[in-house]
């Protein structure tokens, strides 16, 4: 966000025709990945840059560090992330959540669902282009850690493992995907 940009999480699981769609409407300019989906985001056309973010370009950028010439102010009101539909009713729409919103969220997290310390942890178990990822908010407030399971999605013997080694973990969780 420092930079100006908006953030526009898209599930990994989406057809390459979706998510051009999604890339198009939003006029999409870097796409970050990890390397398992770099070859089909290849084929995507739009974008100026695929990062792989398990590779040794990534890696020496977020060890180098990024030189930024300014930071971007950003207002309240301006659009922080884009969240798209699941387009049940046609094509998917863009939801344009501010900078406030966000702020908003994470406060009312806090003072509704749960209090959330710097020890703790968020499990993505479900897909962060959805509910998931609407509770990184408070989490990233929080300086809360971030995990993402070696299976990629639900697995109970994994999140009992993640438990005994992380302690206290959050997770959102869609009842299909128990």
């Amino acid at each position: 966000w420092w930079a100006g940009l908006v953030a526009v999480p898209v599930n990994a699981k989406l057809h390459l025709r979706e998510v051009q769609w999604i890339a198009d409407n939003s006029q999409a300019r870097l796409a970050f990945v990890t390397r398992d989906i770099v070859p089909d985001l290849s084929a995507l056309t739009g974008l100026g840059a695929v990062m792989d973010v398990d590779g040794e370009a990534c890696e020496a950028w977020l060890n180098e560090g990024v030189a930024m010439a300014t930071v971007e102010e950003r207002a309240a009101d301006d659009t922080a992330w884009l969240f798209y539909t699941s387009g049940t009713t046609g094509r998917p729409k863009g939801v344009m959540i501010t900078h406030r919103n966000l702020m908003t969220m994470g406060m009312g997290y806090f003072n509704d669902v749960d209090h959330v310390a710097s020890g703790d942890a968020i499990v993505y178990a479900a897909p962060m282009s959805h509910g998931a990822g609407l509770y990184a908010i408070a989490h990233l407030m929080a300086g809360a850690r971030h995990v993402v399971p070696l299976s990629g999605g639900f697995d109970a013997a994994e999140l009992f493992d993640l438990g005994r080694q992380l302690g206290p973990l959050s997770m959102f969780a869609a009842p299909t995907i128990v």
